[in-house]
């Protein structure tokens, strides 16, 4: 007996640099691709959830300009379907708020001597 296909498809994420990412999520298609219609997972026989990752966290798009990957996933499986885990999502990570200190220093006098401390704005594009 031949399985009928299921497409796993990912969902487009976003997730700003340097937080914590909430994990990936997916919808089942009868598809091809996205469409037909949805599948819930608790509808199927010896159903094994399907896992999607990018590469967030490992690339280092560091304080760049928006960053657009893929999300992908592998895997799953059930008793009456087969996977096609060829779909592909978008992944945008996006630049961190910028953070900006700002500090007044007045001039000081030590046994003495006088010292005079500037320093101006300093801006950035969050943690490095």
């Amino acid at each position: 007996m031949t399985q009928a296909t299921l497409y796993v498809v990912p969902d487009s994420h976003t997730v700003t640099y340097n937080d914590t990412d909430s994990g990936y999520t997916f919808v089942l298609w009868t598809g091809p691709g996205a469409t037909g219609s949805v599948i819930s997972p608790a509808s199927l026989a010896g159903y094994s959830t399907p896992l999607c990752t990018s590469d967030y966290g490992t690339a280092g798009y560091v304080n760049a300009a928006t960053y657009v990957g893929d999300v992908t996933c592998t895997g799953g499986s059930s008793t009456d379907y087969s996977f096609d885990t060829g779909t592909t999502s978008n992944l945008t990570i996006i630049p961190a708020n910028q953070a900006t200190l700002s500090l007044a220093v007045t001039s000081a006098a030590y046994n003495g001597h006088a010292y005079t401390l500037t320093l101006s704005t300093i801006g950035g594009s969050g943690p490095d």
